[in-house]
């Protein structure tokens, strides 16, 4: 009786997880996104790449470690490519994400760390039996679970798990791995960390302090955190509840 309890809540689990499509929408830059409504929350279903703020104000690029340094020390916006080659994801610093000239595209909003809390909550009580995670990640692209460690200006892996990341994105939120720009331990130069294919962080437009924001990462589970502001990490954005 256990054994069919069992999978009849599982069977409703995966039902209650239906996709479903929002309206999508484009930036002030033409660029398409499409977006998912995940219980009473409209979420984009991919990275924001905008490169003006809402009133058509450039965002300053700073691609190179001085520039992006520049823009830390400054507290000033900046974004830089993950990949200038095939510059298919962008990264901001905390200060593009707080500047009152609006990051978001019109109508939408960058998350407070309470809307993030919300999106994993739901996915708590919706599915009981599996991490957070597996029901945000995409279904291909994600690697492996392991353990890396700081090894002079690089990161290394140390410990290879096994386990493979890659999720069933019922939500359809599609999250991929993305490289990060983290803040060097002498506080003199930003790193690109890459994501190994195995997190994604994102900013929330919560502050801590006025040069720390609260950020969202993506594992196994999506879980809260904190960060210099001079950091790069990537941008989702949500519409008001339904």
């Amino acid at each position: 009786m256990k054994k069919y309890l069992f999978l009849l809540i599982t069977i409703l689990s995966i039902q209650s997880f239906a996709q479903t499509l929002g309206s999508g929408f484009s930036d002030i830059d033409g660029n398409v996104y499409r977006s998912v409504i995940i219980d009473s929350q409209e979420w984009m279903a991919s990275n924001l790449k905008v490169k003006h703020f809402q009133d058509g104000s450039p965002i300053t690029y700073a691609q190179s470690d001085k520039e992006w340094l520049i823009a830390a020390k400054n507290q000033s916006a900046a974004w830089c490519y993950v990949d200038t080659i095939l510059k298919d994801e962008v990264l901001y610093n905390w200060y593009a994400v707080n500047d009152p000239r609006g990051l978001a595209p019109k109508d939408w909003f960058i998350p407070t760390s309470s809307d993030f809390s919300a999106l994993n909550n739901y996915i708590a009580c919706i599915d009981v039996y599996s991490q957070s995670g597996t029901h945000l990640r995409d279904s291909i692209g994600w690697g492996q679970v392991f353990v890396y460690t700081k090894c002079d200006s690089c990161y290394r892996r140390e410990v290879e798990i096994g386990l493979s990341l890659d999720g069933k994105n019922t939500t359809g939120f599609s999250a991929k791995p993305i490289d990060t720009r983290i803040i060097s331990e002498d506080r003199n130069s930003y790193l690109f960390l890459p994501s190994f294919n195995n997190h994604a962080i994102w900013w929330s437009i919560t502050s801590v302090m006025s040069d720390m924001g609260v950020t969202w990462e993506l594992q196994e589970e999506l879980v809260k955190g904190k960060n210099d502001g001079g950091q790069g990490f990537s941008i989702r954005c949500i519409k008001p509840k339904l």
